[in-house]
């Protein structure tokens, strides 16, 4: 997780297939006794702007605190009609936030 979050949140050069057949876990060579995460299958990366690298995080963050107004901003500035299935899809979990 923290190796896609900081891709995602931090660098904007993400994976675009981050599933765990592209994940392997090993000893790390140097380091016994700690696992090494190396990521598989480098065919399709995405690299986000520094606009769309915020606004995601902002996203993220109204999610987190259930914050319908800003998810729901956010999602129609991205031409996304529906930001609580968009949310639902960003979480893989149902978003339902208390409603006013």
């Amino acid at each position: 997780v923290k190796t896609f979050a900081e891709q995602i949140f931090l660098t904007g050069f993400i994976h675009a297939d981050p599933h765990p057949g592209n994940v392997l876990v090993r000893p790390h060579p140097k380091m016994k006794s700690s696992p090494q995460i190396v990521l598989l299958d480098h065919g399709l990366y995405v690299e986000a702007s520094e606009k769309f690298r915020m606004e995601y995080c902002k996203l993220w963050k109204a999610m987190v605190l259930m914050d319908t107004d800003a998810v729901r901003d956010i999602c129609l500035s991205w031409g996304v009609a529906d930001s609580e299935f968009f949310a639902s899809m960003q979480l893989l979990k149902p978003y339902r936030p208390q409603k006013k």
